[in-house]
């Protein structure tokens, strides 16, 4: 597998030979180094036990909690309904309708290792544009 992101890669195999095969051909077109065992990568951390890889944000998370003032809320499980129905019309406009967007962004990118969230991050997500106090 190989994840590129602007001017970062990460290559990854159960075959020595074939990430070594890999680098060669990169080594030839292209100024490479190598920065060792991946340990996090774009807030996602990575660790590895025997022939496993687990992936988690549990850094990016704390740091969303922190910033959003929620580093204290008490987890609570709740499925969100899928017949509920959200309005662009009804409720208090956000006073920094900024600060929704950037959230709502986070949450998008922590769906990578927690596809759990998915459907309830798409659900307030479409209200990006115009988001409304929570009611």
């Amino acid at each position: 597998m190989i994840l590129i992101y602007v001017d970062e890669i990460i290559i990854t195999s159960n075959s020595g030979t074939a990430i070594h095969h890999v680098l060669q051909d990169l080594y030839s077109d292209f100024v490479v180094k190598e920065l060792g065992d991946l340990s996090y990568f774009l807030g996602v951390e990575v660790l590895c036990s025997n022939n496993d890889m687990y992936l988690t944000q549990r850094k990016y998370v704390a740091e969303l909690l922190n910033r959003t003032h929620m580093a204290e809320a008490k987890p609570y499980t709740s499925p969100m309904s899928t017949t509920c129905h959200l309005s662009t019309t009804k409720g208090a406009k956000f006073s920094d309708p900024s600060l929704y967007r950037q959230v709502i962004g986070n949450l998008q990118y922590l769906a990578f290792t927690r596809p759990d969230l998915l459907f309830s991050i798409h659900k307030v997500s479409k209200f990006m544009h115009n988001p409304l106090e929570p009611h």
